[in-house]
């Protein structure tokens, strides 16, 4: 696995990845926007199998990789979930195939380098999202 932004081997122009973003300020498992709880497991949600969680998402490339799989520590392999960026409203959907992110800076997913590009660009770094499986 290639690490994304910040990550050793991973081409990311200075200040573009977490080391270099605002979000590396932020307490670790807050979401550090007015009006948010400061939750990692939200209340149940019937629309989306009952699972949320709130928190920065980043972005990996693994060679040999296909577009729509993510990573996270604990949700079950295979299951499908929906990555909403807080910041703009936009939602994709993709399935857990691997672990990670391994990091103790409030990240809660790794998305394909394919998907993260749909909902910000790579040069971002992270965003603020809410996951739902």
């Amino acid at each position: 696995r290639r690490p994304g932004p910040g990550g050793a081997g991973g081409a990311v122009p200075p200040g573009a990845g977490p080391v270099g973003h605002l979000h590396r300020h932020r307490p670790v498992g807050r979401v550090a926007h007015a009006g948010r709880q400061p939750l990692t497991h939200l209340p149940l949600d019937e629309d989306h199998g009952g699972h949320s969680q709130e928190g920065d998402v980043s972005w990996y490339d693994l060679p040999g990789s296909v577009s729509g799989v993510c990573a996270h520590r604990t949700i079950a392999k295979g299951t499908t979930v929906t990555v909403t960026n807080l910041d703009t409203g936009q939602s994709i959907t993709c399935v857990v195939d691997d672990r990670g992110p391994y990091t103790d800076d409030g990240k809660i997913l790794d998305l394909h380098v394919d998907e993260f590009s749909q909902l910000a660009p790579l040069e971002q770094g992270v965003f603020p999202a809410r996951i739902d499986w």
